[in-house]
C-alpha cells in the first residue's frame, strides 16, 4: 500500500508514503514503533500486523527518509 522509497508513489492514494510519514511533525523511531505494535491503529479491513522482530528495523528505516526541505507530493 505504501511507497517505501524516497520520491515514491503509494499504490493506494489513501496510504501515505514512508517518506511522508517520516517527515510528519512528532514522528520518531519511538512513536513509529508504538504505532506499528498497536494493530488497532490499522483499518480493520487490512487485518495487518507487523512482525514484532521487524518493528524496530522498519521504524529505523522510515526515519532515514527525513529531509529538512521535504515538501509533500500533491
Amino acid at each position: 500500500c505504501h511507497a517505501v522509497r524516497a520520491n515514491g508513489s503509494s499504490a493506494n492514494p489513501e496510504s501515505p508514503s514512508f517518506e511522508d510519514i517520516a517527515n510528519r511533525h512528532g514522528v520518531t523511531q519511538t512513536t513509529l514503533r508504538t504505532f506499528l505494535r498497536d494493530s488497532h491503529n490499522y483499518p480493520a479491513v487490512m487485518n495487518f500486523r507487523v512482525n514484532a522482530g521487524r518493528i524496530r528495523d522498519l521504524a529505523a528505516y522510515i526515519v532515514t527518509l527525513r529531509k529538512p526541505d521535504y515538501r509533500p507530493i500533491m
